[in-house]
């Protein structure tokens, strides 16, 4: 039985990420323990994003293809404030054995100073 993984951004810590992290958020990608199949790993083909403010206010909304953030996501992202979320949902993986597969999460990182 393998572990169900969850997809992480470079600069996110446990949930959280720094204001002055967002500009570098990195990609979207597993982080998988030693004895895991390769042929098992998978690769981030797209997935949603929604940005809402500490209000509540959904004040971004987008989809994603590829595994990294592009530059209309990142510019919505740069004048968040603490306690905003960014929730990233419908992640599409893709890898060797399944093809492509979706991951049935809701990731919520929350901003902080």
């Amino acid at each position: 039985e393998l572990p169900e993984l969850i997809p992480m951004l470079d600069n996110e810590k446990q949930g959280i990420i720094r204001i002055g992290d967002i500009n570098k958020l990195g990609i979207l990608k597993n982080v998988y323990p030693e004895d895991y199949p390769e042929q098992m790993k998978t690769i981030v083909y797209s997935f949603n994003i929604f940005v809402v403010n500490p209000s509540g206010a959904t004040i971004y909304t987008g989809s994603v293809r590829g595994n990294s953030l592009n530059d209309g996501v990142i510019a919505a992202l740069s004048n968040l404030k603490p306690g905003a979320k960014i929730i990233i949902n419908n992640i599409l993986v893709q890898n060797m054995q399944n093809g492509l597969s979706r991951i049935a999460i809701n990731k919520e990182l929350t901003i902080s100073e």
